[in-house]
């Protein structure tokens, strides 16, 4: 399995429908994420709004198989 030891943890966490793999990803890549999302809409609300639906979105697609394409 590709990616960094906190990548593999995150998916195992989402796996075992831990919700704590959303804290993980926050704390390791929501600046970052935060940053890019504000770079495209410029407005905070709306990235806010961005990110939390990011999260969602994961949270609610975290048993689909992401390693095969549609």
């Amino acid at each position: 399995m590709p990616g960094t030891a906190i990548d593999r943890l995150i998916l195992l966490l989402l796996s075992e429908n831990d919700g704590r793999a959303l804290e993980v990803l926050q704390d390791t890549y929501g600046h970052e994420l935060f940053k890019i999302t504000m770079n495209l809409v410029e407005v905070v609300a709306d990235a806010e709004d961005i990110m939390q639906e990011t999260y969602i979105t994961l949270w609610e697609k975290r048993h689909e198989d992401i390693s095969k394409p549609d």
